[in-house]
């Protein structure tokens, strides 16, 4: 349940400063959506390590975007339907918690082109069940009061999320590999995804 709301209590952006489960949700939005765009940059990048069949070589870039974007077709739709039967907080925290550890397999598994095409596939379609969940999230952290200012302030942060994502991608998954050539990409990008289940877990919804 909600506090009680006191005479005295903030309304608007000031007000969502003051709740802390906003704060948890909001700031794994953030996380969250910057390693989605992340994850995009590795993957390109990883294609130069990886075994690429000739005939796809010339468009392999092509084929990732493909395997990222078609579970939005095939699954968006669906994806609501199945956000609405189930506890929104748990398809939070599942589907970060399933996406770093689907980056940490990559290290170990076999480096083909089919294999990060599924992984990219994969994760892809687990995300398409974060957003909605999130979305449906905020009204039950939020008062009614509140809620145009909370769902404005995730419009912005998710806009903002995809410029910092591409922005800092490569500078940042450069760093991590300098750090651990073998898998501190990965690490990074599991990290991120870790660290928004876990603020995903602090949230306390009706």
């Amino acid at each position: 349940m909600l506090p009680a709301k006191t005479p005295t209590e903030a309304s608007g952006f000031k007000a969502l400063l003051k709740n802390k489960y906003f704060i948890f949700l909001w700031t794994g939005q953030v996380l969250s959506q910057i390693a989605d765009k992340v994850l995009i940059v590795m993957s390109i990048a990883l294609l130069t390590s990886y075994n690429v069949p000739v005939k796809y070589a010339a468009s392999s870039s092509s084929y990732l975007m493909v395997a990222t974007t078609i579970p939005a077709i095939l699954f968006g739709a669906a994806a609501g339907i199945f956000v609405d039967r189930y506890p929104k907080k748990k398809i939070m925290v599942l589907a970060d918690l399933v996406r770093g550890s689907l980056i940490l397999l990559l290290p170990i598994l076999p480096r083909e082109f089919i294999v990060l095409l599924i992984i990219t596939f994969i994760i892809s379609t687990v995300t398409q069940a974060f957003a909605p969940a999130e979305q449906s999230a905020i009204p039950l952290v939020v008062r009614p009061e509140n809620l145009l200012t909370a769902n404005a302030l995730f419009a912005t942060s998710s806009t903002a999320s995809i410029i910092i994502g591409f922005a800092i991608g490569e500078p940042l998954l450069t760093a991590a590999s300098n750090i651990n050539k073998y898998a501190g990409q990965e690490i990074l990008l599991a990290s991120l995804y870790f660290i928004a289940a876990g603020l995903g877990q602090l949230v306390k919804v009706q």
